[in-house]
């Protein structure tokens, strides 16, 4: 524990100090250095996100599923960030149903093409974030981009 005289001591060199504090700007400028802030996009420009494949049910079939019950309906879950996105591939004959869900926060309803080889399909994500395309014509390689806002979720190479 300090004795008196240091204390006093103490007290004297504060009551003499005649430094200053830092501006008020460049201490608001130093705190805002450790502050996360979301990135800020300039007008007109897209943020553009590729999906992750995380699971392909082709790749990943059950012992004995395709000698006695092979399924009709793919699934496919990819990754984007803070999102997800499932998908449902239904083969019927030469053609597809392909269904989704948007899995996560932040994106409300967008739209969703899908742009094959000579033709290119829209649909809107409805509010429970699902979506479908209809007899699209099967064993054909698609790009999928989700766009919301100022974002833009891009699949490349889907193969249906």
């Amino acid at each position: 524990m300090p004795n008196n005289d240091e204390i006093e001591r103490l007290i004297k060199l504060m009551h003499d100090d005649n430094s200053f504090d830092a501006p008020a700007d460049a201490i608001k400028w130093v705190k805002n250095i450790f502050r996360s802030r979301k990135a800020k996009t300039e007008d007109g420009l897209v943020k553009r996100i590729l999906a992750v494949l995380q699971f392909d049910s082709s790749e990943h079939v059950i012992l004995g599923e395709r000698s006695v019950n092979a399924s009709r309906i793919r699934q496919m879950f990819f990754v984007a960030e803070n999102n997800a996105i499932d998908l449902r591939i239904e083969r019927i004959g030469k053609k597809a149903n392909l269904t989704g869900q948007i899995i996560g926060v932040g994106l409300p309803r967008g739209k969703i093409s899908l742009i094959g080889s000579d033709k290119t399909y829209s649909t809107s994500v409805d509010e429970s974030k699902s979506f479908s395309f209809k007899s699209i014509p099967a064993n054909e390689e698609y790009s999928m981009f989700l766009q919301v806002d100022e974002k833009e979720i891009v699949i490349p190479g889907l193969r249906i």
